[in-house]
């Protein structure tokens, strides 16, 4: 059973993981049947998760219909597709934390204030959608 290559993991974790890979096999479960089940644990958790991209879409088809103008959806469009989605838009949203939020406001809110904190509300609307929906 492999547990990872030097530097990536060091000998001190290398021991670590060996004693909890041995602890198993005395309990009767095979480590490399239990690693392999948490992986395809965490693939089905993962393709389950929302994306942003994907919550942001939503949002904006079942909102669009209460807009005043067809402007304010290319304007939700274009500044998610802008600022947003290149930092946000493959992330699960509840992996969503504020330090995301952050890389995607700094270099805006010098330059373009008003728009930072458009977008900041915009993100805060996918967000709050998403979690409404699970």
């Amino acid at each position: 059973m492999g547990l990872g290559g030097f530097p990536a993991v060091s000998l001190a974790d290398a021991r670590d993981k060996a004693e909890a890979a041995r602890k198993l096999l005395a309990a009767g479960t095979d480590p490399i049947d239990q690693r392999e089940a948490e992986r395809q644990a965490q693939v089905a958790e993962q393709a389950h998760a929302i994306t942003f991209c994907t919550a942001a879409k939503a949002y904006i088809e079942v909102n669009q219909s209460g807009w005043r103008s067809g402007k304010t959806e290319t304007q939700w469009r274009n500044t998610l597709a802008i600022y947003a989605e290149p930092i946000l838009g493959k992330l699960a949203c509840d992996a969503i934390e504020t330090e995301y939020v952050l890389k995607v406001l700094k270099p805006i809110r010098a330059m373009k204030p008003e728009t930072a904190t458009r977008v900041r509300r915009r993100i805060e609307a996918v967000l709050s959608y998403a979690k409404t929906r699970g």
